[in-house]
């Protein structure tokens, strides 16, 4: 293949259908902008106070669900009568010992769907899930890979010691996403709310362009 094929080719769209971007930069046409440069500004730069106040809703709304079910499952566990054929205090150890079963099962599933998704959101999907970029790779992702064996450990093997573990760390995990968020999640301040929402964000572009084209 001689040289100026190979150089048309690239200029037409790459090998394989796939286009070759050009990694140049050069500089942009005054009075112009790109198309979504806008778009990303507003999703990871400097979000509105609505898209904030979801981001930190999206933490604190699973975990105050798990919080009510977990509390109204071990107050029910708590209400059932004594057994006859056994005393108040290895019934109270046995009812202690369900509790953190239950809580253990309620914030694992809830903690670990959650931070996946949120890494998921941010950084795959490019929308705003309020995690601060300093704090994913650690302490975020390295607590909850840990997290994430020992939770699996915990299921397998019956044992004491690692329920406790796994119990404390739950409570890590916890605080760990908290602190993992950015500040301006963590507290918004109140202020003007700016409005960025198109009425046509749900529409298909595709669809939208035929109707005008009729």
């Amino acid at each position: 293949m001689s040289t100026s094929r190979l150089f048309l080719l690239l200029r037409t769209g790459g090998f394989g259908g796939v286009k070759v971007s050009n990694q140049t930069k050069g500089k942009t046409p005054t009075g112009t902008l790109p198309a979504n440069s806008g778009d990303e500004k507003h999703n990871t730069d400097a979000p509105s106070r609505s898209e904030r106040q979801a981001a930190r809703a999206a933490v604190i709304e699973p975990l105050f669900f798990s919080v009510l079910f977990c509390c109204v499952e071990i107050f029910v566990a708590c209400l059932k009568p004594v057994p006859k054929t056994m005393g108040i205090v290895p019934f109270a150890l046995q009812v202690i010992s369900n509790s953190i079963d239950t809580f253990i099962g309620y914030f694992a599933a809830t903690l670990i769907s959650m931070v996946l998704f949120l890494i998921l959101q941010q950084y795959y999907y490019k929308c705003f899930a309020g995690l601060d970029h300093d704090s994913v790779i650690f302490p975020l992702s390295i607590v909850f890979a840990i997290y994430f064996v020992l939770f699996v450990l915990y299921l397998s093997v019956e044992h004491l010691l690692l329920k406790w573990l796994t119990l404390i760390f739950t409570v890590v995990a916890c605080i760990t996403v908290w602190n993992s968020l950015r500040k301006d999640v963590q507290t918004i301040e109140k202020g003007p709310e700016i409005h960025c929402h198109s009425a046509g964000v749900f529409v298909n572009e595709n669809s939208t362009s035929r109707k005008l084209k009729q």
